[in-house]
Protein backbone atom coordinates (compact mmCIF):
# COMPACT_ATOMS: atom_id res chain seq x y z
CA UNK A 1 0.00 0.00 0.00
CA UNK A 2 0.69 3.47 -0.21
CA UNK A 3 2.87 4.41 2.93
CA UNK A 4 3.08 8.21 4.20
CA UNK A 5 6.55 8.61 4.59
CA UNK A 6 5.99 10.85 7.84
CA UNK A 7 4.33 7.93 9.80
CA UNK A 8 4.29 4.99 7.95
CA UNK A 9 0.93 4.83 7.62
CA UNK A 10 -1.18 3.54 4.62
CA UNK A 11 -2.44 5.84 2.50
CA UNK A 12 -5.76 4.51 2.96
CA UNK A 13 -5.77 5.89 6.51
CA UNK A 14 -4.77 8.92 6.43
CA UNK A 15 -8.28 10.16 7.50
CA UNK A 16 -7.58 8.53 10.61
CA UNK A 17 -4.28 9.86 11.07
CA UNK A 18 -5.63 13.56 10.51
CA UNK A 19 -7.32 12.96 13.42
CA UNK A 20 -11.04 13.02 13.09
CA UNK A 21 -12.91 11.49 10.49
CA UNK A 22 -15.81 14.37 10.36
CA UNK A 23 -15.07 17.35 9.99
CA UNK A 24 -17.71 20.62 10.83
CA UNK A 25 -16.41 23.71 9.22
CA UNK A 26 -19.30 26.07 11.18
CA UNK A 27 -16.61 26.73 13.80
CA UNK A 28 -14.12 27.30 11.37
CA UNK A 29 -15.82 29.55 8.96
CA UNK A 30 -17.05 31.88 11.56
CA UNK A 31 -13.30 32.85 13.12
CA UNK A 32 -11.27 35.13 11.64
CA UNK A 33 -9.80 34.84 8.34
CA UNK A 34 -6.66 32.23 8.25
CA UNK A 35 -8.20 30.25 11.33
CA UNK A 36 -8.29 26.67 10.29
CA UNK A 37 -8.62 23.09 11.93
CA UNK A 38 -5.85 21.46 14.36
CA UNK A 39 -5.19 18.84 12.34
CA UNK A 40 -4.72 18.78 8.45
CA UNK A 41 -5.62 16.43 5.82
CA UNK A 42 -1.84 15.14 4.51
CA UNK A 43 -1.20 15.08 0.71
CA UNK A 44 2.25 13.20 -0.23
CA UNK A 45 4.37 14.60 -3.53
CA UNK A 46 2.94 13.53 -6.71
CA UNK A 47 -0.75 12.52 -5.67
CA UNK A 48 -3.24 11.76 -7.70
CA UNK A 49 -6.54 13.76 -6.85
CA UNK A 50 -9.60 12.11 -8.59
CA UNK A 51 -12.95 14.15 -8.20
CA UNK A 52 -15.79 11.84 -8.45
CA UNK A 53 -19.50 13.11 -8.44
CA UNK A 54 -22.37 14.48 -10.14
CA UNK A 55 -22.78 17.92 -11.78
CA UNK A 56 -20.57 20.42 -8.33
CA UNK A 57 -17.54 18.87 -9.66
CA UNK A 58 -18.31 18.35 -13.57
CA UNK A 59 -18.64 22.34 -13.40
CA UNK A 60 -15.42 22.68 -12.14
CA UNK A 61 -13.91 21.96 -15.30
CA UNK A 62 -15.12 25.28 -16.43
CA UNK A 63 -14.86 27.20 -13.05
CA UNK A 64 -11.36 26.35 -12.21
CA UNK A 65 -11.52 27.55 -8.52
CA UNK A 66 -10.89 24.41 -6.69
CA UNK A 67 -8.06 22.92 -8.79
CA UNK A 68 -6.60 26.12 -9.24
CA UNK A 69 -6.53 26.33 -5.45
CA UNK A 70 -5.51 23.37 -4.28
CA UNK A 71 -2.35 23.13 -6.85
CA UNK A 72 -1.50 26.40 -6.02
CA UNK A 73 -1.84 25.93 -1.95
CA UNK A 74 0.36 22.64 -2.70
CA UNK A 75 3.04 23.59 -5.46
CA UNK A 76 5.36 21.56 -3.85
CA UNK A 77 3.70 18.37 -3.67
CA UNK A 78 3.09 18.29 -7.70
CA UNK A 79 -0.37 17.21 -7.61
CA UNK A 80 -2.59 15.71 -10.33
CA UNK A 81 -6.08 16.41 -11.03
CA UNK A 82 -8.35 14.02 -13.03
CA UNK A 83 -12.09 15.08 -13.04
CA UNK A 84 -14.51 12.13 -13.55
CA UNK A 85 -17.71 13.78 -12.49
CA UNK A 86 -20.67 13.53 -14.23
CA UNK A 87 -24.04 15.69 -14.68
CA UNK A 88 -26.51 14.28 -12.75
CA UNK A 89 -25.00 11.33 -11.97
CA UNK A 90 -25.48 9.29 -8.47
CA UNK A 91 -23.75 6.75 -6.75
CA UNK A 92 -25.11 4.16 -9.06
CA UNK A 93 -23.54 5.50 -12.42
CA UNK A 94 -27.21 6.13 -13.59
CA UNK A 95 -26.36 9.49 -15.58
CA UNK A 96 -23.20 8.18 -17.35
CA UNK A 97 -24.96 5.39 -18.17
CA UNK A 98 -26.30 6.76 -21.08
CA UNK A 99 -28.50 4.86 -23.41
CA UNK A 100 -27.21 1.63 -21.29
CA UNK A 101 -27.75 -0.25 -18.35
CA UNK A 102 -27.39 1.21 -14.97
CA UNK A 103 -25.06 -1.75 -14.59
CA UNK A 104 -22.62 -0.47 -17.33
CA UNK A 105 -23.11 2.60 -16.25
CA UNK A 106 -22.07 1.72 -12.33
CA UNK A 107 -19.21 -0.17 -13.77
CA UNK A 108 -18.12 2.24 -16.47
CA UNK A 109 -17.78 4.37 -13.68
CA UNK A 110 -15.65 2.11 -11.58
CA UNK A 111 -13.49 1.23 -14.88
CA UNK A 112 -13.17 5.02 -14.88
CA UNK A 113 -11.53 5.40 -11.22
CA UNK A 114 -9.10 2.32 -11.56
CA UNK A 115 -7.74 4.04 -15.05
CA UNK A 116 -7.31 7.19 -13.08
CA UNK A 117 -5.20 5.28 -10.78
CA UNK A 118 -6.24 7.49 -7.45
CA UNK A 119 -4.27 8.47 -4.70
CA UNK A 120 -6.56 10.50 -3.31
CA UNK A 121 -10.36 10.09 -3.76
CA UNK A 122 -12.80 13.37 -3.36
CA UNK A 123 -16.31 12.41 -3.66
CA UNK A 124 -19.25 14.32 -4.18
CA UNK A 125 -22.42 12.22 -4.10
CA UNK A 126 -26.24 12.33 -2.59
CA UNK A 127 -27.57 15.63 -3.52
CA UNK A 128 -29.55 14.15 -6.71
CA UNK A 129 -30.40 10.77 -4.23
CA UNK A 130 -31.68 13.06 -2.00
CA UNK A 131 -35.09 13.60 -4.14
CA UNK A 132 -35.39 9.89 -2.98
CA UNK A 133 -36.45 10.88 0.52
CA UNK A 134 -36.19 8.85 3.53
CA UNK A 135 -37.15 6.11 1.69
CA UNK A 136 -34.40 5.80 -0.66
CA UNK A 137 -31.51 6.51 1.88
CA UNK A 138 -31.15 2.91 2.70
CA UNK A 139 -30.56 2.41 -0.71
CA UNK A 140 -28.02 5.36 -1.21
CA UNK A 141 -25.78 4.29 1.79
CA UNK A 142 -25.80 0.88 0.43
CA UNK A 143 -24.88 2.52 -3.35
CA UNK A 144 -22.24 4.35 -2.20
CA UNK A 145 -20.32 1.22 0.30
CA UNK A 146 -20.99 -0.67 -3.16
CA UNK A 147 -19.14 1.58 -4.80
CA UNK A 148 -16.54 2.35 -2.55
CA UNK A 149 -16.44 -1.58 -2.42
CA UNK A 150 -15.41 -1.51 -6.49
CA UNK A 151 -12.41 0.71 -5.88
CA UNK A 152 -10.54 0.48 -2.35
CA UNK A 153 -7.97 -1.79 -4.22
CA UNK A 154 -6.66 1.59 -5.66
CA UNK A 155 -6.00 2.29 -1.84
CA UNK A 156 -6.98 5.81 -2.34
CA UNK A 157 -7.30 7.93 0.92
CA UNK A 158 -10.47 9.04 0.71
CA UNK A 159 -12.17 12.47 0.94
CA UNK A 160 -16.18 13.13 1.34
CA UNK A 161 -18.14 16.13 0.41
CA UNK A 162 -20.98 16.81 2.64
CA UNK A 163 -24.18 17.94 0.47
CA UNK A 164 -24.57 21.80 -0.07
CA UNK A 165 -27.82 22.73 1.12
CA UNK A 166 -30.26 24.13 -1.46
CA UNK A 167 -30.27 28.13 -1.63
CA UNK A 168 -34.08 29.96 -1.88
CA UNK A 169 -34.00 32.37 -4.28
CA UNK A 170 -37.60 33.23 -4.15
CA UNK A 171 -40.23 33.32 -6.93
CA UNK A 172 -40.55 31.68 -9.12
CA UNK A 173 -38.86 29.27 -8.10
CA UNK A 174 -39.89 26.59 -5.70
CA UNK A 175 -39.22 26.65 -1.94
CA UNK A 176 -36.54 24.64 -1.05
CA UNK A 177 -36.95 24.17 2.68
CA UNK A 178 -38.98 20.56 1.94
CA UNK A 179 -35.81 19.57 -0.38
CA UNK A 180 -33.52 20.54 2.49
CA UNK A 181 -35.17 18.03 4.70
CA UNK A 182 -33.99 15.64 2.99
CA UNK A 183 -30.73 17.36 1.72
CA UNK A 184 -29.54 17.43 6.06
CA UNK A 185 -30.60 13.79 6.22
CA UNK A 186 -27.94 12.72 3.22
CA UNK A 187 -25.71 14.48 4.88
CA UNK A 188 -25.54 13.25 7.91
CA UNK A 189 -25.37 9.74 6.14
CA UNK A 190 -22.27 10.69 3.96
CA UNK A 191 -20.62 12.40 7.65
CA UNK A 192 -21.60 8.64 9.30
CA UNK A 193 -20.34 6.75 6.00
CA UNK A 194 -16.96 8.82 6.13
CA UNK A 195 -16.29 7.70 9.14
CA UNK A 196 -17.10 4.10 9.41
CA UNK A 197 -14.56 4.58 6.06
CA UNK A 198 -11.55 6.36 7.61
CA UNK A 199 -12.36 9.03 5.33
CA UNK A 200 -11.95 12.89 5.59
CA UNK A 201 -15.90 14.28 5.73
CA UNK A 202 -15.99 18.12 4.87
CA UNK A 203 -19.44 19.51 5.84
CA UNK A 204 -20.23 22.23 2.83
CA UNK A 205 -23.77 22.26 3.84
CA UNK A 206 -22.94 23.87 7.91
CA UNK A 207 -19.44 25.96 5.91
CA UNK A 208 -21.46 27.70 3.55
CA UNK A 209 -24.56 28.34 5.85
CA UNK A 210 -22.45 30.11 7.93
CA UNK A 211 -20.76 31.78 5.40
CA UNK A 212 -21.49 35.74 5.27
CA UNK A 213 -21.50 35.94 1.70
CA UNK A 214 -23.07 39.15 -0.29
CA UNK A 215 -24.36 37.63 -3.19
CA UNK A 216 -26.91 34.43 -4.25
CA UNK A 217 -24.69 31.23 -4.16
CA UNK A 218 -26.55 30.02 -7.04
CA UNK A 219 -28.52 30.48 -10.12
CA UNK A 220 -31.24 28.59 -9.55
CA UNK A 221 -31.34 27.18 -6.34
CA UNK A 222 -28.86 24.17 -6.85
CA UNK A 223 -26.35 24.96 -9.22
CA UNK A 224 -23.68 27.36 -8.45
CA UNK A 225 -22.30 30.60 -9.48
CA UNK A 226 -19.32 31.40 -10.63
CA UNK A 227 -18.90 33.21 -7.05
CA UNK A 228 -20.68 29.97 -5.34
CA UNK A 229 -17.75 27.66 -6.71
CA UNK A 230 -15.36 30.44 -5.59
CA UNK A 231 -16.70 30.12 -2.08
CA UNK A 232 -17.12 26.23 -2.14
CA UNK A 233 -13.22 26.21 -3.43
CA UNK A 234 -12.16 28.37 -0.13
CA UNK A 235 -14.65 25.76 2.36
CA UNK A 236 -12.62 22.82 0.71
CA UNK A 237 -9.42 24.28 1.69
CA UNK A 238 -10.25 24.79 5.12
CA UNK A 239 -12.27 21.64 5.28
CA UNK A 240 -8.71 19.76 4.75
CA UNK A 241 -7.47 21.87 7.53
CA UNK A 242 -5.65 24.75 5.52
CA UNK A 243 -5.62 28.16 5.57
CA UNK A 244 -7.50 29.74 3.02
CA UNK A 245 -4.99 32.88 0.91
CA UNK A 246 -5.56 35.98 3.05
CA UNK A 247 -7.32 38.06 0.13
CA UNK A 248 -9.85 35.39 -0.43
CA UNK A 249 -10.12 34.35 3.75
CA UNK A 250 -11.00 38.36 3.55
CA UNK A 251 -13.24 37.66 0.54
CA UNK A 252 -15.22 35.18 2.28
CA UNK A 253 -16.51 37.87 5.09
CA UNK A 254 -16.79 40.78 3.14
CA UNK A 255 -16.07 40.00 -0.95
CA UNK A 256 -13.65 43.17 -0.41
CA UNK A 257 -9.62 42.69 -0.55
CA UNK A 258 -7.92 42.77 2.12
CA UNK A 259 -6.55 46.67 3.15
CA UNK A 260 -3.02 44.58 4.30
CA UNK A 261 -2.29 42.69 0.98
Amino acid sequence: PHVDTEKGVPMCLRGFRAGVASLTLLGVMALAPGAVAEVPFEFEANDRVVFLGATLLEREQTEGYLETLLTSRFADKKLTFRNLAWSGDTVFGDSRAAFDTAKEGFDRMVKQVHDAKPTVLMLSFGRNEAYGGETELAGFVAGYNLLLDAVADTEAALVFWGLPLLENLGYPLPDSTPQNQNVTLYNEAVRTLAAERGGRFIDTQAAIEDTRHVAPLTENNIHFTNYGHWIFAQATLLGLGYEVPRFMAHGLRTFEMASDV
